[in-house]
């Protein structure tokens, strides 16, 4: 035999083995990353996709920041197959016992709604209606038997849009809650340094002043300048009930605002100004003791989107803090005290 044909044929069979064993551990798995890192929908019913490999998947969720959000699955046909609600939206899930849908519609707290459909290796999502200019990010999840890819995806709202305001309605059947408050607390220190007679004031009003905050459930909604003067609850009453002293409306108006209202109290006490004399090189303390009533009433602002012309209502709450009583009270301090 010869020598060198035994030596390569024992090389050959050493490559064919090796070639063999190769093919038996799985290694021409055709392994694909997603198309693209991250998906971007900018502006209204903007759409965007991506190819992802579909060999060993076993499932594909479609997660959002928010902890509910409602998702209604529907088949090629069109017809609703299924109707689910949570944080996470399952699109593709192999365990599961539901129909594989076509496309789901997924539609947040903030009513921000967006599409996800599928076709073939492709999925896209789609903006369906953003009526407060939400943006949101989140991430598609694609889980394989060997390895977890995400693809994170941000809707933009783009250039955010005004809302003008024009109505605002209480709701009757809430009424109108209520509770006292009370403080009391030093609200000047005076330090006369001189060898004569002085004067320390206080206007109670502007220590404890009247202060109104509207507060909606849509925090991100930007108003255009034109604000409503609307009435807000107040206290005390002229109206008695059952012997009682209830907060209710009675003619007292702001102009709308997002930002806390701060204003004279309505008891015309609380604006005048009182005095203490202060002997020399002495120092002085004014507390003052403020009892306030607070009521909260419960309303929708009617605003019309001044781009598209789409009407929304708002829920609001409109929290009214109302001093009603005071008591000044003047203490003597060692002198240089604050």
């Amino acid at each position: 035999m010869n020598i060198r044909h035994a030596h390569f044929k024992y090389l050959l069979l050493c490559i064919l083995s090796t070639v063999i064993a190769a093919c038996n551990d799985d290694v021409f798995i055709d392994d694909k990353k997603p198309s693209t890192e991250e998906l971007t929908l900018e502006g209204a019913g903007a759409s965007a996709s991506l190819t992802y490999q579909t060999d060993n998947l076993n499932c594909l969720n479609i997660n959002t920041p928010y902890d509910y959000t409602h998702q209604v699955y529907y088949n090629a046909e069109g017809e609703i197959i299924l109707e689910n609600n949570g944080y996470s939206t399952p699109i593709i899930d192999r365990t599961a016992s539901y129909v594989q849908p076509k496309y789901v519609e997924i539609t947040t707290e903030e009513e921000l709604s967006f599409k996800v459909e599928l076709n073939g290796n492709t999925i896209t999502l789609t903006e369906l209606d953003n009526p407060y200019d939400i943006n949101l990010a989140g991430y598609i999840e694609l889980e394989y038997d060997y390895k977890r890819d995400e693809v994170t995806f941000n809707i933009n709202s783009g250039q955010p849009s005004l809302y003008r305001i024009i109505g605002v309605t209480y709701d009757s059947d809430r009424g109108i809650d209520f509770e006292t408050h009370s403080i009391t607390s030093p609200v000047l220190t005076y330090t006369n340094s001189t060898p004569n007679t002085s004067y320390m004031k206080v206007t109670p009003g502007r220590n404890r002043p009247m202060q109104v905050v509207f507060k909606l459930n849509k925090d991100r909604i930007k108003f255009t300048d034109e604000m409503p003067e609307v009435e807000i609850p107040t206290y005390p009453l002229i109206d008695e009930v059952d012997g009682m002293y209830v907060p209710g409306f009675h003619g007292v108006k702001v102009m709308f605002s997002t930002t806390t209202i701060k204003m004279d109290p309505l008891d015309p006490k609380f604006n005048e100004t009182y005095s203490s004399e202060v002997a020399p090189y002495s120092t002085k303390q004014a507390i003052m003791r403020t009892d306030s009533g607070i009521a909260r009433a419960y309303g929708n602002i009617h605003a019309v989107n001044t781009s598209s012309g789409r009407y929304v209502d708002l829920k609001f709450t409109v929290g009214v803090m109302q001093p009603f009583m005071f008591d000044l009270k003047w203490k003597d301090m060692p002198y240089g005290a604050e």
